[in-house]
């Protein structure tokens, strides 16, 4: 295994490590009859360009990704953390029913199979996209709308 692989494998152990800490310890705790979750309504727009713009999910510290959507069809992604950029995806977007489906070009190690497909929302008249993958489904039962759980526009960001 290269030098490079095993920095890459350890990185990503603890960047998941930093995940599970913030989602099991790091939650404030609140009573479920003053806590109001918010969520949005599976949607789609009557065409794929209104959907273009620059979109946002993360924590604010070790997970961060910008999407940019791009009228024409394509996408930029980049995951940024407190070390720098981790990951960047580009290639080709498209709007299937209720979801966005990705067909990348190009994807580095920590972007590879982050975006496949997202559920397409509106909440509070944005659109918003929550990501298929069990855990942030999971989350976004939980907690709602929030800037973790959801990618939203970056011009209006609901939530912690």
């Amino acid at each position: 295994m290269t030098r490079t692989l095993k920095v890459s494998s350890l990185a990503t152990g603890l960047i998941g490590a930093v995940l599970v800490f913030y989602l099991v310890w790091l939650r404030p705790p609140t009573h479920e009859s003053s806590r109001k979750v918010e969520k949005g309504n599976r949607d789609s727009p009557s065409n794929a360009g209104a959907l273009a713009g620059q979109y946002y999910t993360g924590d604010g510290l070790g997970y961060n990704i910008n999407l940019t959507l791009k009228p024409e069809g394509t996408y930029e992604a980049e995951w940024r953390g407190c070390l720098g950029i981790y990951g960047t995806a580009a290639g080709r977007w498209s709007l299937i029913a209720t979801h966005i489906v990705f067909t990348p070009s190009n994807e580095t190690v920590r972007m590879r199979e982050s975006l496949t497909n997202l559920d397409i929302m509106k909440f509070r008249g944005h659109w918003i996209f929550l990501s298929m993958d069990d855990v942030y489904q999971k989350y976004y039962e939980e907690f709602g709308v929030d800037r973790f759980s959801c990618f939203q526009n970056t011009g209006n960001i609901f939530g912690r």
